[in-house]
């Protein structure tokens, strides 16, 4: 899997998943559109039309907006008031399943377009949600034969561009943690890299005298 960045890292979290969504639409947090996309506006306001973005006046309605007709000079990073989303598709920044659970961090897990991330030893590459490398298989073993659920069923409403949602048999309770040591599958320990620091920080007030 794919989690975040040392800058916006996947918290520590419980929460409960009852479900995932195919084909589902990515709608931008207003600090993405704000720090990642308006300078991406500011060059061109089309710029984001060909990875499939459409922009809307409010975050109330469906109410496009022109982006030629913005003045995105004017428009503040920190106070962006528009909403931005990306339609379905391959270039999708959620890929093609999206398994959302309640959380005050506004994350998920979700499949990705960018599957070549996979590949990389280190894999903190996002805004803090976790990227699944094989999302139906993880739906598959959630459902436990459970309910008549089908991989090939699932591909073939994705195929055919359904933005169907699918039920667990029963809530999942998720648990996201941090741990840098592990045991292997031989019972050995297993360092992993403290990508977000937490083991330092530790260590440091471990270390400080105490009165």
């Amino acid at each position: 899997m794919i989690v975040g960045t040392p800058k916006d890292p996947t918290p520590e979290i419980q929460s409960v998943m009852r479900g995932f969504q195919t084909n589902p639409y990515w709608t931008l947090p207003q600090s993405i559109a704000g720090e990642e996309y308006l300078p991406l506006l500011r060059r061109d306001p089309n710029a984001l039309e060909a990875a499939g973005f459409k922009i809307f006046e409010n975050w109330s309605d469906d109410t496009e907006l022109d982006p030629a007709t913005v003045d995105w000079s004017a428009i503040h990073p920190k106070a962006f008031p528009y909403r931005i989303r990306q339609e379905p598709g391959a270039g999708n920044a959620l890929g093609y399943i999206f398994f959302p659970f309640p959380n005050d961090y506004g994350i998920y897990m979700h499949d990705t377009a960018s599957r070549w991330l996979f590949t990389e030893g280190s894999r903190n590459f996002s805004h803090g949600c976790i990227r699944l490398q094989n999302p139906l298989d993880f739906a598959d073993k959630v459902f436990g034969g459970r309910g008549g659920f089908s991989k090939e069923r699932v591909r073939q409403a994705i195929d055919a561009g359904q933005q169907a949602h699918y039920a667990f048999p029963e809530p999942v309770t998720l648990y996201v943690t941090y741990r840098t040591v592990t045991a292997g599958s031989d019972g050995a320990v297993v360092l992993r890299d403290d990508v977000y620091g937490r083991d330092r920080r530790v260590v440091r007030e471990m270390g400080k005298p105490r009165s």
